[in-house]
């Protein structure tokens, strides 16, 4: 039997919000260990576009750079 779209519609919400809070949450982590270590930025494999407001919204810089195995970006949250 084949679902609704409104169940699919809904479904996909879901999954778009667990994997954000699951994403934000490893790149809290990874703030917070870099403020510990005195750094002001980090690097992050490609960010999700909603991850990415999410993370702007909250003030951070977030810029795009490459390197020979690939793309990634960078957030950093220095004032300077």
């Amino acid at each position: 039997i084949m679902i609704s779209a409104t169940t699919a519609y809904d479904r996909t919400m879901d999954n778009i919000r667990s994997n954000l809070t699951k994403e934000m949450e490893r790149i809290s982590k990874e703030i917070s260990d870099a403020i510990e270590d005195g750094k002001f930025r980090i690097k992050i494999d490609k960010l999700s576009g909603i991850t990415r407001m999410q993370l702007e919204k909250l003030g951070y810089k977030i810029d795009s750079d490459s390197e020979f195995f690939g793309t990634y970006d960078v957030i950093s949250w220095d004032k300077i």
